[in-house]
């Protein structure tokens, strides 16, 4: 069983945990379920839960009332994992600035955790 981690800015901000309080209460309730899931089962909740994006970064897709949430998302020494970057998709290929979003955040995660 993993352990989840918030990205946290150098303020402390948790972004991707803003944005998801920002859902409705129904929504966030689902995505919640999602990461716990995802903590219970790590790399072995596969497709359609869980599909590889870019290198380390994996995407957990989460059906909500408008549409489909994906949170970006890497694994860390074993079953652990850092929830990178949440957004609402909008458009059927996932738009490349919300995967560099993704990316900066993994490297200074990365650095801060001296990984």
């Amino acid at each position: 069983m993993g352990k989840g981690f918030w990205y946290t800015t150098d303020s402390g901000r948790s972004p991707v945990e803003e944005k998801i309080n920002e859902l409705p209460l129904p929504d966030q309730a689902k995505i919640y379920a999602y990461i716990e899931k995802l903590a219970e089962f790590g790399y072995r909740r596969g497709v359609p839960f869980v599909k590889p994006m870019d290198g380390k970064i994996k995407e957990l897709r989460i059906p909500v009332s408008p549409g489909q949430y994906r949170i970006f998302f890497f694994f860390h020494q074993g079953e652990n994992f850092y929830l990178l970057h949440g957004f609402l998709k909008k458009t059927r290929k996932t738009p490349p600035k919300e995967i560099d979003v993704a990316r900066n955040r993994m490297k200074h995660v990365l650095i801060n955790i001296g990984g």
